[in-house]
């Protein structure tokens, strides 16, 4: 956990380059260990049989979990994590595949995930997940797996350099545990909504409430 936070305090030196040059190694390691004499114990959430039921029909994912992988967890397995990748002040990346997001205000756990420009888990791909699906399609899954559709961003044709179809919803699983975010920006092959391969990102969030909490 304390490589982790160090990492945190170095890159947020590299980030910040004006300032930092003023700072010496000594100064920034002292920041870090006062940090950590100020840091309150996490809670580890309880999470309800609801919640880990539904996040079981998804995950663990490259042995992570929503809402129950601490970085503590990380740290012990030896996940090879990039810490704040591009500057994300809660985010930690398992090498240029899925991007996963901590809650470092609360309880250090990993609480979102998002996906792009890689195959999805073998078991999402049982349940019909497939970059080739349309608008359409998405929606006619996750209105078979039960959960409910709200959209965020009306579908709609743009043009930049190339015509694509601009839009976004969330499904909210049945016992509102996860939700899923799914961002439209992709044309290469159509911008209908009836187009497959439109599908940008996903990004998965544990949004319940702990038991204990």
């Amino acid at each position: 956990m304390k490589k982790i936070i160090l990492l945190a305090f170095l890159g947020l030196a590299i980030n910040t380059h004006a300032q930092e040059k003023k700072e010496s190694l000594e100064e920034l390691i002292a920041a870090y260990e006062a940090a950590l004499e100020a840091q309150k114990p996490p809670i580890p959430p309880v999470l309800s049989e609801n919640a880990k039921k539904e996040i079981a029909e998804f995950f663990p994912v490259r042995n992570i979990t929503l809402g129950q992988t601490s970085l503590v967890d990380l740290e012990k397995n030896n996940l090879n994590v990039i810490w704040r990748p591009e500057g994300n002040p809660n985010a930690v990346q398992l090498v240029r595949t899925e991007l996963f997001f901590v809650d470092t205000d609360r309880d250090w756990v990993v609480e979102e995930m998002r996906i792009k420009h890689i195959p999805f888990p073998e078991n999402w791909a049982e349940k019909g997940f497939s970059w080739k699906l349309s608008y359409n399609e998405w929606v006619a899954l996750f209105n078979k797996l039960g959960y409910t559709i709200n959209i965020t961003k009306e579908p709609k044709k743009k043009e930049v350099v190339y015509t694509f179809l601009s839009a976004a919803f969330e499904a909210i699983s049945p016992n509102k545990e996860l939700m899923f975010i799914l961002h439209f920006a992709n044309g290469e092959k159509g911008a209908e909504l009836t187009s497959p391969y439109t599908l940008l990102e996903m990004d998965i969030k544990w949004i319940g409430k702990p038991v204990n909490q």
